[in-house]
């Protein structure tokens, strides 16, 4: 959301869904964005588009957490940089980019039951922070049918997270 220029969000729909047995405010919509680039003779603008899914989790004092496909950077840079959190899955560590200010919270999320989920589904990038998950398609715009299949992978999820943790994270009333 903070790439490029000419950003704007439009499809968009708030409202709330039941998340962890609790009701969570959602926005979801379509976003776009421009990236201009100049060589020097030519300047080539790109316009990309993808959909999003933005959740309030139902927990206080989430830390923040990414967890995305890892691409040919991510494998370069981790050469220089501990900022991608390797797990015991190999096969989840070479596919998955994983980076989270709190090491003990993306190991307690990422276990094994988590990475197994990762694995054999599809998922979208997801990203924890200031206590919202954003979901997003990457580069390209979801049917009807997809946002509905996002909130069931967003819902399988969080009901994967550990009893423990969602104990420490909910909010005692």
């Amino acid at each position: 959301f903070r790439r490029g220029h000419s950003r704007a969000a439009f499809n968009t729909l708030t409202g709330s869904i039941p998340l962890a047995g609790r009701p969570a405010r959602v926005k979801l919509g379509d976003f776009t964005y421009k990236v201009t680039r100049h060589n020097g003779k030519t300047t080539t603008t790109t316009t990309y588009h993808f959909s999003f899914l933005i959740a309030h989790l139902p927990f206080h004092a989430v830390p923040d957490l990414l967890i995305r496909p890892e691409n040919l950077f991510d494998k370069i840079g981790g050469v220089f940089s501990d900022k991608d959190i390797d797990f015991e899955s190999e096969a989840f560590s070479r596919r998955f980019f994983v980076a989270s200010p709190d090491r003990r919270f993306a190991y307690a999320v990422c276990h094994p039951r988590m990475m197994e989920y990762f694995l054999s589904t599809d998922p979208p990038a997801v990203d924890i922070e200031l206590g919202r998950v954003c979901l997003a398609g990457g580069s390209r715009r979801w049917s009807a049918d997809e946002f509905r299949a996002t909130i069931a992978w967003l819902e399988g999820f969080l009901d994967r997270w550990p009893d423990h943790l969602v104990s420490d994270l909910t909010v005692r009333v």
